[in-house]
């Protein structure tokens, strides 16, 4: 997804599309793995600053659902992903045609989590 990122991306969504509607999605927190021990920092007045510095495009993404693909948007850029298969019989997966972003749906939140292998950190968000 050169268009976007210069890193491998995984996306995990977690949420109930629907077709053609976009849905902005803030952060929540991050988690990322140094020397075999995870950390968790939650998005709160305490740690919002940093981690809009930080994360910056990708403090806040934007997503598309279409019949079938997704398109996700950073900044002014967007990359679309087509659906590839059904994980455990209940959850599609998607990915970008150089196979550096996958997102999973599931209906039944409205949560969505990008992983960032590369990096070993995940980014939570929250999705309207």
């Amino acid at each position: 997804m050169k268009k976007i990122f210069s890193l491998s991306i995984l996306v995990i969504f977690a949420f109930a599309f629907n077709v053609n509607q976009t849905y902005t999605c803030e952060t929540l927190g991050l988690s990322f793995k140094e020397n075999n021990k995870t950390y968790n920092i939650p998005n709160n007045e305490k740690t919002k600053a940093q981690l809009q510095k930080t994360l910056k495009a990708l403090y806040a993404v934007k997503i598309k659902p279409q019949d079938k693909s997704l398109v996700i948007y950073v900044d002014n850029k967007s990359d679309t992903l087509d659906f590839v298969k059904m994980v455990d019989n209940k959850v599609p997966l998607y990915k970008t045609k150089a196979s550096d972003l996958f997102i999973l749906t599931d209906p039944k939140s409205s949560q969505i989590g990008i992983s960032i292998p590369a990096q070993k950190m995940i980014i939570y968000y929250q999705c309207k």
